[in-house]
């Protein structure tokens, strides 16, 4: 998004010495959705840039276009303005080379008075020019909360611009949903005594199914002491377009470990009681092997209840057998590829359970109600595909090493972000019910029966070997097809998303080979795809 006069936006004064001193420079600060430009004073008066106050340019809030409101700005004895696609500014005087500043006396008034702009710029699309990337200069925001939730860039839904710019006048355009343009500018210093900005278009055009990602860096010099050839200046701008292709993948991938579309607020919701809930309750279990898990309930703030196992830490991780950590592995991995058959799990550093400290903490994961062996279940019932479910599963077990997948690992349970919440009884009813044993007379949520795989803590032991030519627990053969979401989704993993999902529970080495797993995998399902033809391969949902 460029700024200034290009994002129509309102005015506020700041102080910002440490923004790069470039006259008439301004970018949208990645993270901080600011914008930020050189204020008028310190664009005539060059040599007192360093110590400039810098003017901060907020989101829009209506339609017109660019070219539109440049013509209409009046300048100081310049005229009115002109659009400089050379430098991406509005400037005055009859041509593009004059050097004329913007000044904006009504916008700045407006700023003063607590007022809104009237105007915003807008990117139209059409279906004929879907390929060409928007023109230096032009940005949009869109109001809407999916914007505000997109920190990466502004969304623009394209549509006609208006002919009228009275601050009185209706500007909500209608607008065509087929295609959206998100814009994105970012400033930074690569060298001493340069600045490069990355402006980043992403255009989504629904009616083709194509997306267009174009990406612009410009780099130049600030300090008059600095020389450089021209092959210096192309390699630092290089430089940038690969941290802005870097940086835009791992926040794409990161937005997977939220969960599902439509079932991200669940997944939050229960990670936070996974993490900071009370537990209010414990009952202690042990299995075959001597491990102990608790069946706690936990609490937040507002009263709301639900349960989840306890896996605490041992000493030595049970010979790699135990190693609880893996668990909260399991489920962001699971997360990353679109699975959602994991159920929700986070680490706590140390907890005190029944009595008893656990210093070195464990693992706390969600309790799925009303869960029986998913082989007593008919396949044809198991609400998901069983060829996804089966092949899913053995990709997962296969990414994480985990050599402890037996029938007793695959569930028929309440699923915890696909359902819906029912009422609540009665604190009457649930006396007169002997106080429930339900998931809803906890939470008042009620999970879809779903397919569950639980128990990972066996995962990455050094001496495992799990590989697709292995049976699996219903004995239906090696795994010889893949779901078409996960197919995709395995390309995406690199080792910076996977090292912020895990949060430091993987090791780079263990990163490093689940990555090379991931590529042998599909070289592998690629080959089968060359040979057999993707349809005889790849299970669309």
């Amino acid at each position: 998004m460029r700024c200034g006069f290009s994002s129509g936006c309102q005015f506020r004064v700041r102080e910002a010495s440490a923004l790069p001193a470039v006259s008439g420079a301004a970018s949208f600060r990645r993270g901080e959705a600011r914008c930020f430009q050189l204020s008028k004073a310190a664009q005539r008066d060059p040599s007192t840039q360093r110590q400039a106050e810098f003017v901060e340019v907020k989101p829009p809030v209506e339609v017109t276009t660019i070219f539109e409101r440049c013509k209409s700005l009046p300048f100081d004895g310049l005229g009115t303005g002109v659009w400089d696609s050379s430098v991406g500014q509005c400037v005055g005087g009859p041509s593009p080379s004059t050097s004329g500043a913007v000044s904006w006396p009504a916008e700045r008034d407006a700023a003063a008075s607590g007022s809104n702009p009237p105007f915003r710029v807008s990117a139209p699309l059409s279906s004929s020019s879907s390929s060409a990337p928007a023109p230096d200069g032009l940005a949009g925001s869109s109001s809407g909360p999916e914007s505000r939730a997109l920190p990466r860039s502004q969304q623009v839904a394209p549509g006609p611009a208006p002919t009228a710019l009275a601050p009185t006048d209706d500007l909500s355009a209608s607008t065509s949903t087929a295609s959206v343009l998100e814009v994105d500018e970012h400033c930074a210093e690569k060298h001493p005594g340069s600045i490069s900005c990355t402006t980043t278009t992403v255009e989504k055009d629904a009616t083709t199914n194509a997306c267009v990602v174009t990406l612009k860096s410009t780099v130049r010099l600030t300090d008059a002491r600095l020389h450089m050839d021209p092959t210096e200046l192309e390699e630092l701008a290089w430089l940038a377009v690969r941290d802005a292709a870097s940086e835009n993948v791992l926040a794409l991938n990161r937005q997977s470990t939220r969960g599902p579309a439509g079932r991200e607020e669940r997944h939050r919701f229960v990670c936070q009681m996974l993490s900071n809930g009370t537990i209010v309750d414990a009952k202690r279990m042990e299995n075959g092997f001597g491990h102990v898990t608790y069946l706690v309930v936990l609490e937040d703030g507002k009263g709301r209840r639900m349960r989840a196992a306890f896996k605490p830490r041992v000493e030595g991780d049970g010979e790699g057998w135990h190693r609880v950590p893996i668990e909260v592995a399991a489920y962001q991995l699971n997360l990353l590829l679109g699975m959602d058959v994991v159920p929700p799990a986070v680490f706590r550093e140390e907890a005190d359970v029944d009595w008893t400290h656990y210093p070195a903490g464990g693992a706390f994961i969600y309790w799925c109600g009303g869960a029986r062996q998913l082989d007593t279940v008919p396949m044809h019932d198991w609400s998901l595909p069983s060829a996804s479910v089966l092949s899913d599963t053995r990709i997962l077990d296969v990414l994480i090493q985990n050599s402890d997948r037996h029938a007793g690992h695959f569930l028929y349970a309440e699923h915890w972000a696909d359902g819906s919440y029912v009422p609540q009884p009665s604190p009457q009813q649930q006396r007169a019910k002997g106080g429930g044993s339900s998931t809803a007379s906890l939470s008042g949520w009620r999970g879809r029966m779903s397919p569950v795989l639980i128990d990972h803590a066996a995962g990455f032991r050094p001496d495992a070997f799990v590989c697709l030519d292995h049976e699996n627990a219903f004995t239906t053969g090696p795994t010889r097809h893949i779901s078409a979401r996960t197919y995709l989704r395995l390309r995406f993993l690199d080792a910076p998303t996977l090292q912020s999902a895990m949060g430091g529970i993987l090791t780079p080495e263990e990163v490093a080979a689940l990555l090379s797993r991931r590529d042998s995998m599909l070289a592998f399902f690629d080959g089968l795809v060359a040979d057999k033809g993707y349809g005889s391969i790849v299970l669309e949902a």
